[in-house]
C-alpha cells in the first residue's frame, strides 16, 4: 500500500510532463503546417506585442 502510493506519487509528475510535452509538440506541429510561425521561448514579449501568424507557449497574459 505504501510502495504503491510513493510510486504513483513519484510517476503521476513524470506521466504529467510527458503528456504535456507531446501535447504542446502536437499543437505547435499543426500550427506550423498553418503557416504560423513560433517565437522562441527566450523572447519576452506581451501578447498585444506578438506579431500577427506567430504563436507561443507560457505566454503571460495580463487580465484586468
Amino acid at each position: 500500500m505504501i510502495a504503491d502510493r510513493l510510486c504513483g506519487a513519484v510517476a503521476d509528475p513524470i506521466i504529467r510532463n510527458a503528456q504535456e510535452r507531446r501535447q504542446l509538440h502536437a499543437i505547435a506541429t499543426w500550427l506550423e503546417a498553418k503557416g504560423y510561425i513560433r517565437l522562441g521561448q527566450d523572447k519576452t514579449i506581451r501578447v498585444r506585442e506578438m506579431p500577427a501568424g506567430t504563436f507561443g507557449f507560457r505566454v503571460n497574459v495580463p487580465v484586468k
